[in-house]
């Protein structure tokens, strides 16, 4: 798969939202991405040639030297072909020469596919956030990996 990716903006939030509507059962609000592409702080990538071939988008937060993947979804189509592993490493590729050395990420306890990735990925579990999705009551895994 080709890592071309193209760092969002303002402009972008619909296409975000768009995209985590096709990628997640609980996406989040248009607002929400629209804090997200102006925070200083923050990134969002979209993975493809075009916005009408993006097979993914990822958000982060970085601070170097940590950085969190807040949100990484690949299209349903493109899932179990190798494309989640590919959008991750080209991610942390780009956080590390961002200077991001420590990278954290919270991920549903019941998306056993995205924990399977992380920890074949090298991410270390550190715990459990009890109730952490407010819209399920759901817990969170609290992943980490060292670059």
């Amino acid at each position: 798969m080709s890592t071309a990716h193209r760092l969002l903006a303002c402009q972008d939030a619909n296409l975000l939202t768009r995209m985590d509507e096709a990628c997640f059962t609980h996406p989040w609000s248009l607002g929400m991405w629209q804090s997200l592409v102006k925070s200083a702080h923050a990134q969002a990538w979209l993975w493809g040639a075009t916005p009408e071939e993006a097979v993914g988008a990822v958000a982060v937060a970085k601070v170097p030297p940590e950085g969190e993947i807040l949100s990484l979804g690949v299209l349903p189509h493109h899932r179990q072909k190798g494309v989640g592993k590919a959008l991750l490493q080209a991610t942390l590729g780009l956080l590390h020469q961002q200077g991001v050395e420590d990278v954290f990420l919270e991920v549903r306890e019941s998306n056993t596919a995205a924990i399977t990735l992380y920890l074949h990925n090298g991410f270390k579990a550190l715990g459990r956030r009890k109730g952490y999705y407010s819209d399920t009551g759901e817990d969170a895994l609290t992943l980490h990996l060292t670059l």
